[in-house]
């Protein structure tokens, strides 16, 4: 189930960019993946919204947002250890 998930999303979004969410157990701060993804406050906000309209995630508290799908931070991890992200 998961993998078909991360096939139709992956169109339009990449694995590492992903994998930064994936990274903490709880929810993430979004300047804390704009770090990760060494990108400007703009792509980060981008990035969050595109995630936010595909169900992947939600807003989770000001200036963070978490994972809407159960396991999918667990997928992502082992998903981005597997192809050495």
């Amino acid at each position: 189930m998961w993998r078909q998930l991360w096939r139709e999303f992956q169109t339009t979004r990449t694995v590492l960019d992903d994998a930064a969410i994936a990274i903490d157990d709880g929810p993430s701060k979004m300047a804390d993946v704009a770090s990760r993804l060494t990108a400007d406050a703009n792509y980060a906000s981008q990035h969050r919204l595109r995630l936010i309209a595909a169900d992947m995630i939600h807003p989770a508290g000001h200036g963070q947002v978490d994972f809407t799908l159960p396991y999918l931070r667990d997928y992502l991890r082992v998903h981005a250890a597997t192809t050495g992200l």
